[in-house]
């Protein structure tokens, strides 16, 4: 059964910081990318999340589909505007925010294969999608997108089984699909804060 995000605790979560304060929810969507980037055309404030309970065009790395099903993941996109100097430490925090939360919420061991894929046992149960427009040197958006595999039965894609997992195949229960979407957000920004020019080893 599918069951929706719970919108309180999200908020909870992120009520007292400016990332994620400006919330955009969505029950469906083609991707949050999109949806994130038409919002940062309008000058959406840094900081504005993009969250959706399905997407029909889910995209990762590369333009590879990412399957999107409603109601059993995480799908989250960022508006951040950080100077250029931190991009490079944008792409490598973002994984980093990924794995620590699921760390901190399931005691799962996480594994980073970079620069984009988080891993538990050897398959994939995060991915993270970074866009950015530019204007000359200077950085005019990036969006940050998460996707996280929580409650999805990877197992039965049989596409996909053998290299991809979830926190429900991995633990056998499910997992707070609204504790990741408050906290992952805030692990980000508090990574990108006190870890910037320096890489965490996760191989």
């Amino acid at each position: 059964m599918d069951v929706w995000l719970d919108l309180a605790l999200v908020e909870e979560r992120l009520a007292t910081h400016y990332v994620g304060r400006n919330l955009l929810y969505l029950t469906q969507t083609t991707s949050t990318q999109n949806v994130a980037r038409a919002e940062a055309q309008r000058n959406a404030p840094e900081g504005t999340a993009v969250l959706a309970e399905e997407q029909t065009g889910g995209r990762g790395r590369l333009g590879r589909a990412w399957v999107s099903p409603a109601g059993k993941n995480l799908y989250l996109t960022l508006v951040m505007r950080p100077p250029a100097r931190h991009l490079r430490v944008l792409s490598i925090v973002a994984p980093l925010a990924i794995a620590e939360a699921l760390e901190g919420a399931t005691g799962l061991t996480c594994r980073i294969k970079w620069p984009n894929d988080v891993l538990v046992g050897g398959r994939k149960i995060a991915g993270v999608l970074i866009e950015t427009d530019l204007a000359g040197a200077a950085v005019k958006y990036a969006l940050v997108g998460m996707g996280v595999n929580v409650n999805f039965d990877a197992a039965a894609e049989s596409e996909i089984a053998d290299i991809a997992t979830s926190v429900r195949r991995e633990l056998g229960c499910d997992g707070s699909r609204g504790g990741g979407a408050g906290s992952t957000p805030q692990r980000l920004r508090s990574t990108l804060h006190g870890c910037a020019g320096e890489r965490r080893r996760l191989h």
